[in-house]
């Protein structure tokens, strides 16, 4: 089988298989939604934040620009996907020999760097990473996500086939 990407959809527990073609270029972006945080200026003209822990929740976009249409045509807004994301996340060890991670990760997508950005030997344990010397930990997240909207366009006879699929958590 040929990989062309780390990004993998799942519906009912079944992959979403993205033609080969379908997803070089793509690109993956992850933002936190719009009421992850509440910023507010207090009577001194302070910013304070007044957020909810439980809306610490990813957006996110994926677009493709290739050559093979994605395979989008069942998806629809409000469906339930569970995504393997692309998308990098770093995370600082804060001198600690373990961290536990934001979100479960794409199983094979952890690496642990040192102060130098050298890889650094670790264990997972469930969502807990341990290393010694470590800094950041770096991860693709494994996210549970809603679809908000899709579209995808086609030029004909060039074959040039554009797309995207913006999601939020759940």
């Amino acid at each position: 089988m040929r990989v062309e990407t780390y990004l993998r959809l799942f519906r009912d527990g079944a992959e979403i298989r993205l033609p080969f073609g379908s997803a070089l270029p793509l690109s993956q972006t992850l933002e936190p939604i719009g009421t992850a945080s509440q910023l507010r200026r207090d009577v001194n003209g302070v910013l304070r934040s007044s957020h909810d822990a439980a809306f610490r929740k990813y957006s996110s976009s994926i677009s493709g620009d290739a050559h093979v249409p994605a395979s989008l045509g069942d998806l629809w807004p409000g469906d339930l996907l569970t995504v393997h994301c692309a998308a990098t996340l770093r995370q600082p060890m804060l001198g600690a020999t373990s961290v536990i991670l934001g979100r479960d990760a794409v199983p094979d997508s952890v690496i642990v760097y040192d102060a130098l950005t050298r890889p650094v030997s670790h264990t997972i344990s469930g969502r807990t990473v341990s290393a010694d010397g470590g800094e950041h930990v770096c991860y693709k997240p494994v996210l549970t996500m809603r679809v908000a909207s899709l579209s995808q366009s086609q030029v004909d006879r060039r074959g040039q086939c554009e797309w995207s699929l913006n999601m939020e958590e759940v």
